[in-house]
């Protein structure tokens, strides 16, 4: 494997660990440290758009459109954050804009899961599925914590 693809990796799970490390300050009551760690998380937003960019186009692709789905999905993520920091005021909104920006993220780590031989991506609903688990408990948190479900839209982020 060569290093730029482990670079790769190391830049993308550092935002997964940060993502989980920032849940925890929130619910230890930690703000402060979580509002600095915040600038951290928009550091590394742009590192990853430019490792998944590089990556991308350095990658032999399988098919043609791969690239184009590739930066398709980083151009999601960057959006979803970028929405997140628009939103940082309003706490239900930034959680479920960086909820979706990880979950688009994890795409790729998703779809190269095998379990018994079988890739994910091979099982269109076990894939989705596992994509949008985080997802799905959130929606699961509204409806049984907060019994009602919080509507996010980007019509009405604007």
């Amino acid at each position: 494997m060569s290093l730029h693809l482990k670079v790769h990796g190391v830049i993308f799970s550092s935002w997964i660990v940060l993502s989980l490390v920032q849940t925890i300050l929130i619910s230890s009551n930690r703000r402060n440290l979580h509002f600095t760690l915040g600038w951290l998380s928009v550091v590394i937003s742009v590192v990853i758009l430019l490792s998944g960019s590089y990556t991308s186009f350095m990658k032999p692709p399988m098919y043609y459109h791969e690239v184009g789905d590739n930066l398709t999905y980083i151009m999601m993520f960057m959006i979803f954050v970028f929405l997140g920091i628009k939103n940082r005021k309003t706490p239900n909104k930034h959680k479920r804009y960086l909820v979706f920006a990880t979950t688009v993220l994890t795409s790729a780590a998703v779809a190269r899961v095998t379990v018994f031989g079988i890739k994910m991506e091979s099982l269109d609903s076990t894939y989705y599925g596992l994509l949008f688990f985080p997802i799905a408990c959130l929606f699961a948190y509204d409806l049984f914590k907060k019994k009602s479900v919080f509507r996010v839209n980007i019509y009405n982020s604007f």
